[in-house]
């Protein structure tokens, strides 16, 4: 049974992230942490009928409480690196679908990492945009010019999105490579 804690769980993404954990045999809910709702049972506010997690704005708190195998972080960019140097530091296995994350923040987390904890950062987990970007690195050898435009629901908190701007910087760095050549 893989025990895993959700940060960010009273999000889109995050509640998106229990459900699914829910419906997986071999998966359990153990914590869940965001900074609204605490003290709430996510599975109540989501409808499931599953044993209660309460909701705990400390992360570092539910994992000591846990001992969870695995933490999934659908947060924003501002707690994000505070949340994944805890989990390393806890020698935890985590995925991140949190975007913003720099560059001088992935040789932060490959340093941090010396234990080599099992890492995934993914800026989109929809096949469709994994396949647009990487359409779009493959189209900038056949295009001079390129426009991203993107459309999301009202409620989209980070604009632009986190896809779009890994699918500029994986198209920029290709330009660069063109430009050389």
């Amino acid at each position: 049974m893989k025990r895993i804690v959700v940060v960010g769980a009273n999000g889109n993404m995050g509640r998106t992230v229990v459900r699914m954990i829910e419906q997986v045999q071999d998966f359990e809910l153990v914590g869940a942490v965001d900074i609204s709702r605490k003290g709430e049972d996510i599975h109540q506010i989501l409808g499931l009928d599953s044993p209660g997690v309460k909701i705990n704005d400390n992360l570092k708190a539910v994992i000591s409480k846990t001992n969870p195998d695995l933490v999934i972080d659908f947060t924003n960019p501002e707690v994000v690196m505070k949340n994944i140097k805890t989990t390393i530091r806890q020698g935890i296995d985590m995925v991140i679908g949190t975007t913003g994350i720099s560059e001088e923040e992935l040789d932060q987390i490959r340093e941090l990492n010396i234990e080599r904890n099992n890492i995934l950062i993914a800026p989109n987990f929809a096949i469709g945009a994994v396949l647009m970007m990487h359409f779009a690195k493959q189209g900038v050898k056949f295009m001079d010019d390129i426009e991203i435009i993107e459309l999301h629901h009202n409620r989209k908190l980070e604009s632009p999105s986190g896809t779009a701007v890994k699918t500029a910087e994986a198209i920029k760095k290709k330009i660069k490579i063109k430009k050389m050549i």
